[in-house]
C-alpha cells in the first residue's frame, strides 16, 4: 500500500527516512539529461520521455526557442565522453508558451534517429513514460501535499567548467567542458493554477552544503515526488514519480533557520501529463493522416 502525506512519516528515525529515500536517486538520475549547445556556454536541462511513440526530451521552450544550428551535446556519463548529436536528427516541438509572461513554457524534444535512441539505452538511460504513469499519479499526489519527499534533478550552469584538453601530442587541443548533474532534495511550497496550467512552487537550500547558488541551467529538469510504498508497514520502498518540470528561480534568497533558501518554480503534473501527451498525440494522428 501507499504511504500516502495525511497519513504521515514512517515511524522510523529521520536517519533511516533519508537513507531510504537516497536508495531512490539513482532511478531519477536514469531519465536526467544535461543539454550543452556547442559554441556556447548555454546549458540547460531535461527529462527523458517516451510517450505517443516518440521518444525524446521533456524542457522549457525558452531553451530551445533561440537555438540556431550548432550540434547539442549530451551529458550523459560522470567520467570524459562525448555524445554531439546533430540538430538533423532532433525536432523541436513547442508545447505551450506566452511570450508576453513566458508562461506556459513546455516542450519537447523529438530524437528522430532510432540509433541514438539505442545508445542512450546501452548508456543506462531510461525513458519515463508520460501514459503509464499518468494513469496513477492522482491517485499518489492528493492534498495535502507532503512538504518533504521532494527532489529537483538538473545541471545548473554555475557548475560548467570549459578546459582545452590535449588528446595526443602535437594535435589541437581539443575544447571539453565539465558540467555537474545534481538531485537535491527541496521542500514543496505550494501547488497553484494560472488559466489551464499548473505551477508548482519549491524551495531548496542555496549556496551552502554543496547546492548551487542559483538554478540557472536546471531549466527543464524533473521535479520528482518520492513516494513511498510498503505491504506490511515495516519494509518500505521508494517510488519516484515524475510531479513537474522546473523553469525558474527567484532572484532573491530567504534566510530561515541558519540556512539559506532560494524558491523555484515550474510546471506541475497536470500540465506536463495533460498538455504534453494531448500535443504528442495530435502530432500523431496528423503524421498518420499524412
Amino acid at each position: 500500500m501507499d504511504v500516502k502525506p495525511e497519513n504521515g512519516i514512517p515511524t522510523m528515525p529521520k536517519e533511516e527516512i533519508v537513507k531510504l529515500l537516497e536508495t531512490s536517486l539513482p532511478r531519477v538520475q536514469r531519465y536526467l539529461v544535461g543539454l550543452y549547445v556547442n559554441g556556447r556556454r548555454d546549458i540547460f536541462s531535461g527529462i527523458y520521455i517516451k510517450c505517443c511513440g516518440y521518444e525524446g526530451i521533456l524542457t522549457a521552450w525558452h531553451c530551445l526557442k533561440d537555438w540556431g544550428e550548432e550540434p547539442v551535446s549530451f551529458l550523459i556519463l560522470e567520467n570524459w565522453h562525448s555524445f554531439m548529436v546533430s540538430t538533423c536528427y532532433l525536432e523541436r516541438l513547442c508545447i505551450a508558451y506566452s511570450r508576453e509572461s513566458g508562461r506556459p513554457d513546455l516542450a519537447f524534444i523529438i530524437i528522430k534517429e532510432s540509433g541514438i535512441t539505442s545508445e542512450l539505452k546501452r548508456l543506462g538511460i531510461e525513458f519515463y513514460d508520460l501514459e503509464a504513469n499518468w494513469i496513477r499519479l492522482n491517485e499518489v499526489l492528493c492534498e495535502p501535499y507532503a512538504k518533504a519527499h521532494w527532489v529537483i534533478a538538473g545541471t545548473p550552469e554555475e557548475t560548467v567548467i570549459q578546459r582545452n584538453v590535449v588528446a595526443q601530442p602535437n594535435v589541437k587541443p581539443d575544447l571539453f567542458f565539465d558540467a555537474q548533474s545534481m538531485l537535491l532534495r527541496t521542500n514543496f511550497v505550494q501547488r497553484r493554477f494560472q488559466g489551464e496550467y499548473d505551477y508548482l512552487t519549491l524551495k531548496p537550500i542555496s549556496g551552502m552544503g554543496g547546492f548551487p547558488e542559483r538554478f540557472k541551467g536546471m531549466s527543464g529538469g524533473g521535479i520528482w515526488y518520492l513516494q513511498l510504498k510498503t505491504e506490511d508497514n515495516n519494509c518500505y520502498e521508494v517510488v519516484p514519480i515524475l510531479a513537474g518540470m522546473l523553469c525558474w528561480d527567484s532572484k532573491n534568497a530567504t534566510a530561515e533557520e541558519g540556512h539559506l533558501y532560494r524558491e523555484v518554480e515550474g510546471h506541475g503534473w497536470d500540465s506536463i501529463y495533460a498538455f504534453v501527451q494531448k500535443a504528442l498525440s495530435e502530432k500523431r494522428a496528423k503524421e498518420k493522416l499524412d
